[in-house]
């Protein structure tokens, strides 16, 4: 018999499992030390964009690791969408935005991270709202990150509004910086059977205040099947219809 594999048969026997993620091959190390397995860089390709990669931080990864990419088979959903006026009237050419949803789960719980990247710098740096609505799903528990990324660093923002059926968060875009992306990280279980979580980033097309940002309720009428925004929020945002994930 093979070393190896005689001391595989003894670990086996000694701790019952052996962690797979431990005996995965690095793939890939970019420029920030970050060593990815080929599972993680596929990953990150298909929910940040290709060649995100190589702005990948040791702070972006960690976020990532309740995911368990590498041993779980993790779901994406992703969308570019393209900036348009307030009035809903036309588009633009330049793509403004993807946001992604991914999902990994275990027996009792999914995680669920939600991410907004601008593809360019936009105009108006306001407060923006990001959240989700669950459908036959309920938060796990209320431990929400989240992030705002940039060249200049990352930010935490907790100006988070519940309802029974969903939350939101306020996030201010910086006035400096570039490369600006929108983290989100939460907990959810089904209510028995299929659920479904929705999931929504808003853009503010001209400035606001942090108190007009949360005049908003968690209705499935509202921007991305999440935000009916109401009173002087109601035309400053810019009706991204949003990304869907089932748990």
């Amino acid at each position: 018999m093979k070393k190896g594999i005689f001391v595989l048969i003894v670990a086996l026997l000694l701790f019952g499992t052996v962690n797979v993620s431990a005996m995965s091959e690095v793939y890939y190390t970019n420029a920030n030390g970050v060593e990815l397995t080929e599972k993680e860089y596929n990953f990150i390709e298909e929910f940040y964009g290709e060649g995100f990669v190589d702005k990948m931080t040791p702070e972006r990864y960690e976020f990532l690791k309740d995911l368990d990419i590498n041993n779980n088979d993790v779901d994406v959903n992703s969308k570019v969408y393209y900036d348009r006026s307030l009035t809903r009237g036309s588009f633009i050419e330049t793509p403004a935005k993807r946001v992604s949803i991914a999902k990994g789960c275990t027996t009792s719980f999914c995680t669920l991270i939600t991410s907004a990247i601008w593809l360019y710098e936009p105009k108006v740096k306001s407060y923006d709202v990001i959240g989700a609505r669950f459908l036959n799903a309920s938060l796990y528990n209320k431990t929400i990150t989240t992030y705002f990324n940039s060249t200049e660093g990352t930010k935490t923002y907790s100006n988070y509004q519940f309802e029974d059926d969903g939350f939101g968060n306020s996030v201010k875009i910086g006035e400096t910086g570039t490369d600006f992306t929108i983290d989100q990280k939460f907990y959810v279980k089904p209510n028995g059977g299929k659920g479904t979580v929705y999931a929504s980033y808003q853009h503010a097309g001209v400035k606001v205040s942090l108190a007009t940002s949360k005049l908003y309720k968690i209705e499935a009428v509202g921007y991305g099947n999440v935000f009916n925004f109401y009173g002087a929020a109601e035309d400053c945002y810019d009706a991204t219809p949003g990304v869907d994930m089932s748990v």
